[in-house]
């Protein structure tokens, strides 16, 4: 892997929180980001999350953003300073957090970023990065930024996802405003989440282990 600086920045997708903290699924991403820091890939890292740990309406709601507990693990692992660390504290699902990064990208005039999640994860997450991001901003990933996460989440899943949220996007503009927040991008594409949630359900029904980014709610599945 070249050493060199290809990059503006690494972003590392979330991977759900409780309240225990961070789940292992998004230490193990954060865990991946580092590693290309270290790599000197990119001279910063991207950090997101905000004050709710899923989409879902029974969310909880902490004091501290997902992004200052992806910052201070980092942090914890050393050989990288604060200001090497960008936080996007906002970003419900991946769709938001690619919301929430492009408009703090374009601030930073940032034009190429490298993309870190797990790999069932990469297509779907590559799909929406690169469709809301739009041209100017170029947007990587590949078997090389792979965060391996093996049976958390599931082919078939992702697969229905991706499936779901490709039909919503390849029916908007290249150029994809930004939505005003969450609670209105939410209701503009309530019926969409609804599925989504449906989809997580069949997957994890009650009595089965929880889908990891979920795990963060106020009542169990």
């Amino acid at each position: 892997m070249n050493s060199s600086i290809k990059y503006d920045s690494i972003i590392v997708l979330g991977g759900g929180r409780n309240d225990k903290g961070l789940t292992p699924l998004s230490t193990i991403r954060l865990d991946k980001g580092w590693e290309l820091f270290q790599q000197k890939r990119a001279p910063k890292i991207f950090a997101l999350g905000g004050h709710y740990s899923t989409y879902m309406e029974d969310s909880k709601y902490y004091n501290d953003t997902g992004a200052e507990l992806r910052r201070n693990y980092l942090l914890g692992k050393g050989n990288i300073k604060s200001e090497d660390i960008v936080l996007v504290a906002d970003g419900r699902d991946t769709i938001y957090e690619a919301f929430a990064s492009r408009k703090v990208a374009r601030e930073m005039g940032i034009k190429n970023v490298l993309l870190v999640t797990s790999e069932k994860h990469t297509k779907r997450a590559l799909y929406l990065f690169q469709r809301i991001f739009g041209k100017n901003i170029q947007v990587h990933g590949g078997k090389d930024t792979w965060a391996e996460t093996g049976d958390v989440l599931l082919d078939a899943e992702e697969e229905a996802y991706f499936k779901l949220w490709k039909s919503v996007f390849d029916k908007l503009p290249d150029d994809i405003p930004d939505p005003e927040s969450w609670e209105q991008w939410y209701q503009q594409n309530i019926e969409n989440y609804r599925q989504h949630q449906k989809i997580h359900d069949e997957f994890h029904p009650p009595g089965s282990p929880e889908s990891q980014a979920y795990t963060g709610r106020n009542k169990e599945s």
